[in-house]
């Protein structure tokens, strides 16, 4: 079935290049979901509600800088690889010395808001400055664009998941002998390291060199110019995903962010999914840029089939969300159900959402994801505000909800160029109304 759906969403586009590559990345996602499953619940049990908190909180305050480090050149970079592989020396080159700047950015940043909001050698204080060390490395990542644009993932997986195991290997270390809270920050920071020397290596096995990279100032010059946007609207939406725990770590308690983390970590947990079928298509979805018929035909399919396991997600995962935040996490957590019922929905938007920012990258309309992603920010910070004092972790499930969908859905209406999106993506959810058409995509 799944090699069926795929063949439909590529219109048989390089169908064995996209099944090969989909297949590898659906391996590391799944691996990947099954030990962060049992080895995330063993630390969040170990850990406790409130300590969990704290280690989310950390983790938050980085991720909401580490998209610095990238500086939105992820798809910007795969794009120009695609087409103009004679330069990709350059490219690479370019964009590897734009990251270093934007890591070194990253990690002071990181330090200074540690200053502003935490206590001195606090846990949530030295925890912060453990984890960021590893975004020193991130600038490493051109490798795996590299390695996307080629549509040739397998190499990436297997050093990812190598270093994936390595570090799930010493976090039961760290259970087995009852490490402090601020080892599990160590081992955080340490897998960013093991991965950059992973890329480094599989990159020059494929007879490619790491210092034949050479830097031009009109290429820096281009990218930034198409990425400045992609940065800000990559930090907006890392900061609606992760500002709601930062907000709840000081508007609340951090046993009411352990419970919302738990709810978070689950209904995130499938979203692996949308990303590798994106990501698989994204450089065909180039390919076809000058095509805008067949572009938005591809696009209908890829709205419509997220849609559809979102929505299946959403009523497996609503009807059985309290034994499932007992079974896996145990009773301390059990009042996070509600949450998890909740937010498991935010998961539509999500996933329309990361298809939709492809298409406006590919016709280079950036500008309009910027706009987007800062008024979802904005709207979820306000909404924060306002619920979280009164509801806790609930009141960020709301915001979060309803900024999702501001973001992905409620914006397209807004914007000319957009509202016929918006109307696709309107299709997309009465998907589960338009029982001939799932039956007519399933037998083609």
């Amino acid at each position: 079935m799944i090699n069926n759906i795929l063949v439909k969403l590529g219109d048989n586009l390089n169908y064995r290049n996209i099944l090969s590559n989909t297949s590898w990345l659906f391996f590391e996602k799944i691996f990947r979901m099954i030990v962060t499953l049992f080895i995330g619940i063993w630390v969040a049990r170990y850990l406790g509600p409130e300590n969990f908190g704290t280690l989310n909180y950390a983790q938050s305050t980085v991720t909401l800088f580490m998209t610095v480090a990238i500086l939105g050149l992820d798809s910007i970079v795969v794009r120009e690889l695609v087409g103009n592989n004679k330069n990709s020396d350059k490219i690479m080159g370019t964009a590897f010395v734009l990251m270093i700047v934007g890591s070194i950015v990253s990690i002071l940043s990181i330090i200074i808001l540690n200053f502003i909001l935490n206590q001195a050698y606090s846990n949530a204080f030295m925890l912060s400055l453990i984890i960021s060390a590893g975004v020193i490395f991130q600038p490493l990542n051109v490798i795996d664009y590299w390695f996307q644009a080629k549509v040739r993932s397998k190499y990436v997986v297997i050093v990812k998941s190598i270093s994936f195991i390595i570090i799930s290997i010493l976090k039961v270390i760290l259970l087995v002998i009852h490490a402090n809270l601020l080892m599990f920050g160590l081992v955080i920071s340490l897998e960013l390291f093991l991965s950059a020397i992973g890329l480094v290596t599989i990159y020059c096995k494929q007879k490619a060199n790491p210092f034949s990279w050479t830097y031009s100032w009109k290429y820096a010059k281009e990218m930034l110019l198409d990425s400045w946007p992609l940065l800000i609207s990559s930090l907006a939406i890392i900061l609606y995903m992760r500002i709601d725990q930062i907000m709840l770590g000081k508007m609340s308690t951090e046993r009411e962010l352990g419970l919302y983390s738990a709810a978070v970590k689950i209904a995130e947990m499938w979203y692996f999914i949308p990303t590798v079928i994106i990501s698989t298509m994204f450089p065909y979805l180039v390919k076809e840029k000058n095509n805008h018929k067949r572009l938005l035909s591809i696009l209908q399919k890829v709205f419509d089939f997220l849609t559809l396991i979102s929505i299946v997600a959403g009523v497996f995962v609503t009807l059985f969300s309290k034994k499932i935040m007992i079974l896996l996490y145990g009773q301390d957590y059990a009042n996070g159900s509600i949450m998890l019922s909740i937010y498991i929905w935010i998961g539509v938007f999500v996933s329309l959402g990361m298809a939709r920012s492809s298409y406006l990258k590919v016709i280079n309309k950036n500008k309009i994801l910027l706009i987007a992603s800062l008024l979802g920010c904005i709207s979820n910070v306000a909404l924060n505000v306002v619920l979280i004092p009164k509801y806790g972790g609930l009141g960020a499930t709301y915001a979060s909800l309803f900024s999702y969908w501001l973001q992905a859905h409620g914006i397209c209406f807004f914007v000319s160029r957009t509202r016929p999106i918006g109307i696709m993506m309107f299709k997309a959810m009465l998907i589960p109304f338009r029982w001939n058409y799932i039956i007519k995509f399933l037998k083609k």
